[in-house]
C-alpha cells in the first residue's frame, strides 16, 4: 500500500513539473503589465511615502570599495563601515564617505516612482507550455543604490537599498509596503534613478 502510494505521489510531482514553463527574469518582462490599480493619492498612503517629508535617490561606494578605500586612509579606525548609521532605534544618518551621488525628488517624480514600484505586476502566468515559474538568480547581492525617506529633522525614517547588478532589493524594515516587483521593474528603476541624475552603481560601477 505504501509503495502504490509513494509511486501515486512520484507521478503527480512530475506532472507537476511537467506543467511549469521556466523563464529567467529578461524573459518575464513580457508577462510584467501595467494594473493602474492605484491612483497617485492611494500610493502617497503607502508607507513610508505618507511618513516623509524629503526622498532621495543615492549612489554609494559598495562594501568591498569602500573597505579597499579606507585600508589607505590615516584615521582609519574612527571609519564606519555601514552606509546606513543608527542614531536610534527609528532614525539612520547616511555615512558620507561611502555617498557619490544623490537628489532629491519632486512631488512630481515621486508620483512617477511610485508609479513604476506598485503599478506593475505578472498577473496569473500560463503559456502553451503551462504555468510560468520565474528563474531567480541566487547568491549575488552587492548594492549601490537605495531609495531613502527623511522627517522633518533630515534624518533617515526608512531606507530601500537596490543591487542593481543582481535586481534584488533590501528595506530597513518589514513595515515598508511591499513593491511589486516583476520583470522590468529594475530596468524602470535604473533608467529613473539614471534620469533623475544618479548613474553611480547602476551603469558607472568603478
Amino acid at each position: 500500500m505504501r509503495s502504490t502510494l509513494l509511486l501515486l505521489l512520484i507521478a503527480f510531482y512530475c506532472s507537476a513539473q511537467d506543467k511549469l514553463h521556466k523563464v529567467t527574469p529578461s524573459q518575464s518582462e513580457q508577462y510584467c503589465v501595467y494594473v493602474g490599480k492605484h491612483d497617485a493619492a492611494n500610493r502617497k498612503s503607502f508607507y513610508p511615502f505618507n511618513k516623509s517629508v524629503k526622498i532621495e535617490l543615492i549612489g554609494f561606494l559598495d562594501e568591498v570599495q569602500w573597505t579597499n578605500l579606507i585600508k589607505t586612509a590615516d584615521s582609519a579606525r574612527n571609519l564606519k563601515k555601514e552606509m546606513y548609521i543608527k542614531l536610534d532605534d527609528k532614525s539612520y544618518r547616511l555615512n558620507k564617505g561611502r555617498l557619490m551621488a544623490t537628489t532629491v525628488l519632486s512631488h512630481h517624480k515621486i508620483d512617477e516612482l511610485t508609479d513604476i514600484l506598485y503599478n506593475y505586476k505578472y498577473p496569473p502566468m500560463q503559456s502553451s507550455k503551462g504555468s510560468i515559474l520565474i528563474d531567480e538568480p541566487v547568491g549575488c547581492y552587492n548594492p549601490r543604490n537605495a531609495i531613502v525617506f527623511k522627517d522633518l529633522n533630515n534624518k533617515i525614517i526608512e531606507y530601500i537599498e537596490i543591487c542593481f547588478e543582481c535586481s534584488k532589493s533590501k528595506f530597513s524594515s518589514a513595515e515598508i509596503r511591499t513593491p511589486n516587483y516583476c520583470g522590468r521593474t529594475y530596468r524602470m528603476l535604473k533608467d529613473f534613478f539614471v534620469d533623475n541624475g544618479i548613474a553611480y552603481g547602476t551603469t558607472y560601477l568603478k
